[in-house]
């Protein structure tokens, strides 16, 4: 009986004790992981990510966003269309051949205008994607539509030209958000060749 009773009692320790260390560890994921941009037949979703950066106050993450602005763009002064002291900036970047379509003879890739918001709290930023367009091989301008999939049928399914570009606006997205985070928290920076 004592046999049984010590052996219930270590496996109810040891239990109770890799639960703790299971809940420490899916927290620490949880804090650490950031929710991505999908771009599919309903548009870009979520329409804006917000971002944790450790003890960071708000004045802070706004100088350093602009710092950030600096080192990616030429001429940050171009790009960055509006600020508001310490709660917001808008900027708009252009990435030379980042979306590609066709197939065949008609295979083309296009530069990507995109336009962009971020805001400001202590201890965290909002990425807001505001316009995304390409010039087409007739030197138009097309916009894309981030609230509706412009290259799904009513059924969902993708059009076999367009079959890259959600994942081309996702990683055009997802990786100017990366960039950001990783910058805002003091991250190492690859080089963005």
């Amino acid at each position: 009986m004592k046999k049984i009773i010590l052996l219930t009692a270590v496996l109810v320790s040891a239990i109770s004790f890799s639960q703790n260390d299971v809940d420490a560890v899916s927290k620490k994921k949880k804090h650490n992981t950031s929710e991505k941009f999908t771009y599919d037949a309903n548009g870009l979703s979520p329409g804006d990510v917000t971002m944790s950066v450790r003890k960071a106050k708000k004045d802070e993450l706004y100088s350093k966003t602009l710092n950030w602005l600096s080192d990616k763009y030429k001429d940050p002064d171009q790009v960055i269309e509006k600020k508001e002291k310490n709660d917001k900036i808008r900027f708009e970047g252009f990435t030379d051949n980042a979306i590609c379509y066709g197939t065949g003879a008609d295979y083309g890739c296009e530069g990507l205008t995109y336009q962009i918001e971020i805001s400001f709290e202590d201890g965290q930023y909002k990425l807001k994607p505001l316009k995304l367009s390409y010039d087409s091989n007739s030197k138009k301008k097309v916009n894309i539509n981030l609230k509706k999939g412009d290259y799904y049928d009513k059924s969902g399914k993708i059009d076999v030209d367009y079959s890259k570009v959600p994942s081309q606006i996702e990683t055009l997205f997802n990786g100017l958000n990366e960039s950001l985070s990783n910058y805002l928290n003091n991250e190492d920076q690859e080089d963005e060749w």
